[in-house]
């Protein structure tokens, strides 16, 4: 009797455990929603309005390879930027960048997915720049001064990635991601679909 009371516990802890189990395997599609700890805006002492949110929607191509759509939103401003001609402006920005990753995925655990790859993507900032004060009445309209910022412009861009996902139940995960784009440090939450 005891002996078939184990067995019985041992099946059923063997069947909770292989259906909480987490399977990264082709045709596998994930969504998954970020949000950036470390803006690359902070580097150029601009406010954040708004921390960089991510947004993503893979799809494993083989086991150990997936392809992303990926899409980006960031707000920040600095005030009181003093010009070369001694004008002073104060800056708002907001950015949207739009991408595909491509992503290696390791060797891993039952429940952690670690990847890392990269991303050709296509920035969109939108600058909005106040003139705060004139610049010095010595200068004569049109004179060339010294630059040191270039104007926003749409261009393409690309990055690099490396992360790590955590799947405490079967198809919800967190997680965490160090690389170059619209912040240098991504967490948030992943979602397996199919």
């Amino acid at each position: 009797m005891k002996k078939s009371l184990f067995i019985l516990i041992a099946l059923v802890a063997m069947s909770i455990s292989l259906q909480a189990q987490v399977v990264f395997k082709k045709g596998a599609i994930d969504l998954s929603a970020g949000v950036g700890l470390v803006p690359t805006y902070v580097a150029d002492g601009a406010h954040i309005n708004m921390l960089p949110v991510n947004l993503r929607l893979g799809y494993r191509i083989t086991n150990n390879f997936s392809m992303s759509a990926f899409a980006a939103y960031s707000a920040s401003e600095k005030n009181n930027v003093l010009r070369p001609d001694d004008s002073v402006d104060n800056i708002k920005n907001e950015e949207v960048t739009l991408g595909l990753r491509g992503a290696i995925h390791a060797l891993r655990a039952e429940r952690f997915d670690i990847y890392g790859g990269f991303m050709l993507g296509y920035n969109m900032p939108n600058t909005d720049v106040t003139q705060v004060s004139a610049p010095k009445s010595d200068t004569v309209p049109g004179d060339l001064q010294p630059s040191f910022s270039r104007p926003a412009s749409n261009k393409m861009t690309y990055s690099g990635f490396v992360g790590a996902a955590y799947f405490p139940g079967r198809n919800v995960g967190f997680f965490s991601e160090l690389g170059y784009g619209i912040s240098l440090f991504n967490v948030g939450m992943q979602w397996k679909l199919r």
